[in-house]
Parts: structure tokens; C-alpha cells; sequence
């Protein structure tokens, strides 16, 4: 099996155990790596990056556990059904007494996939009750999920890394093109912004490029970059495409009517919008 501390990964043997944490790192796993053990700052060092280690005598410097949460009992999810399963939180799900007992449900990627038919969604639980995971069969057949199964991961929601700014998905079923005919390709040179701006311009292009949202190009076709003001603080770079936008060959997309949409809506007591960020980057 493939173990993975930080940036650092071997391929070790392992040995199944009925533990609450999710594994116990042994000699031979820290010696084939050359990690060395920092007790008086309680880190991992491995490559020269340091990991936090966890102290019993010390549990307000605890770094995040994670547990597994096994299926309380049998349970059958029928084909093209949702369900709310309870599971079983092995041991205490802090080591701290002071915590509000928050944690994130994440689910088995491995185990459980639309290709497998079987999604288990990521919520926030209350460990202090009952933990219950939502799950949904996506395949054509019923589901037996048998008593001790294994369907997810909860770490303490304060350890969480919820969402960052690069956390953004891309789809590789829908390739954007742009139509512009016969038109000549359209140079614009950049516009000069006050130092202030260039340098969230200079931050922002930078992120997007370490994290391969966009690439060096010599195009013949390029467009300004500017910064607007979000509602809130801060600012999104944006592109001007006026010019790109007047050669460009128009779509036409039938949209539905109004009326029709708020006919479909009535009785409903439940409403959710959705807000997609940095929409433009997540298709080719």
C-alpha cells in the first residue's frame, strides 16, 4: 500500500489493526524515509518539511485525526435512491473536552463513486450525536451496505481545510470554443494600473498559474486584464472581451419561460442557490 505523509510517499506493507486512528507509522516506514523525530517542537520532519506531530499530554496542540465511520447496521439503498445511513464513530472524536464536537464527513473515493454506483456527500456532523452520512445510489441495482462497512472519514471540523482559493474542479466533458469566423485575431495591449492594483494582479495571475489554471501563450489574439471590486472586499480579475465579444459568432440557446419555471416551483418549502466560483476555469 501506498503511504503518503505530507509530500513525502512509500509503498509499505501494512497490517490491518482495530484501532480508532487511521494508521500507526512504524520504524520501517520513518527509516526507509530518513524522517527524524523533533520531540522538543513535537514534529515529523520528512525532506525537510515538518509535520506536527500529536502529544496525549498536550492536547491542545493536537494535530487532526482522522476516523473511519462504519455502517451502525444493515442497511439496503435501493437503485436510484437517497438515504440517510447512521454510522458508528469508533472512540471519543476529540481528544480535547473544549471542542464544540464539529467534524467533516469526507467520503472514500476509492470505495465509493459514481463508477461504483454508491456517492457518500460531505456534510458537517455533530459528533456528540448520533453521526449520520448521506448516501446515494446512483446505479441500477439495490445496495447492501452490511453492519461495520466502512463508508467515510471524519476529522475534527477546527483541523478542516474547507476551502481555499485553488480549490476549484475542472471537467473534461465540455470543451469551450470561441467562434470567430473569418475575423482577424484582435492584440490589445495591457492597460496601466495603479501599483496598488498591479500588485493583486501580479498575485492573482501568479496563483492561477501555479496551480495550472492558465498557461504561457503566444497567441496573436490577447486581451486586457482589470480588477473590479467584489461586493464584500477584495477584488476579481476579470478580462475585457468587448472587443473579442463583437467578432464573435453568437450561440443561440433557448431559454425556458419564466412562467413555466415558477409553475414547476409551487409548493416547494425548500430553496438552495448555488454559486459557482471562478466558473470560466472549470471546462477546457
Amino acid at each position: 500500500m501506498e503511504v503518503r505523509v505530507g509530500r513525502t510517499s512509500r509503498t509499505l506493507n501494512v497490517i490491518i489493526a482495530n484501532i480508532t486512528s487511521e494508521c500507526i507509522l512504524g520504524r520501517d516506514f520513518l527509516m526507509a524515509t530518513g524522517a527524524q523525530l523533533d520531540f522538543r517542537n513535537m514534529e515529523l520532519v520528512l525532506d525537510g518539511e515538518r509535520i506536527p506531530c500529536f502529544s496525549p499530554e498536550e492536547p491542545s496542540n493536537a494535530s487532526a485525526v482522522c476516523y473511519r465511520l462504519t455502517v451502525a447496521r444493515t442497511t439496503k439503498i435501493p437503485a436510484g435512491h437517497e438515504m440517510v445511513v447512521e454510522t458508528v464513530l469508533p472512540g471519543k472524536a476529540y481528544q480535547n473536552d473544549t471542542s464544540p464536537g464539529l467534524g467533516l464527513v469526507q467520503p472514500l473515493t476509492h470505495e465509493f463513486s459514481p463508477k461504483n454506483g454508491l456517492m457518500v456527500a460531505r456534510s458537517v456532523v455533530d459528533t456528540q450525536n448520533a453521526v449520520c452520512v448521506r448516501m446515494c445510489n446512483f446505479g441500477d441495482k439495490k445496495q447492501t451496505l452490511k453492519e461495520g462497512t466502512v463508508v467515510a472519514t471524519m476529522i475534527p471540523l477546527e483541523e478542516a481545510e474547507i476551502l481555499r482559493e485553488t480549490d476549484i474542479g475542472r471537467t473534461d466533458l465540455v470543451k469551450h470554443s470561441i467562434d470567430t469566423g473569418n475575423a482577424r485575431p484582435i492584440k490589445q495591449r495591457p492597460r496601466r494600473a495603479p501599483r496598488q492594483q498591479q500588485a493583486e494582479i501580479d498575485r492573482q495571475v501568479n496563483l492561477l498559474l501555479e496551480n495550472d489554471f492558465i498557461r504561457p501563450t503566444q497567441s496573436p489574439w490577447s486581451t486586457p486584464v482589470v480588477l473590479v471590486a467584489k461586493k464584500g472586499s477584495g477584488w476579481r480579475l476579470c478580462c475585457d472581451y468587448r472587443r473579442l465579444n463583437e467578432v464573435t459568432v453568437k450561440d443561440a440557446f433557448p431559454l425556458p419561460r419564466i412562467d413555466d419555471t415558477l409553475d414547476n416551483l409551487s409548493g416547494a418549502k425548500w430553496w438552495c442557490t448555488l454559486d459557482l466560483a471562478a466558473g470560466i476555469g472549470r471546462w477546457s
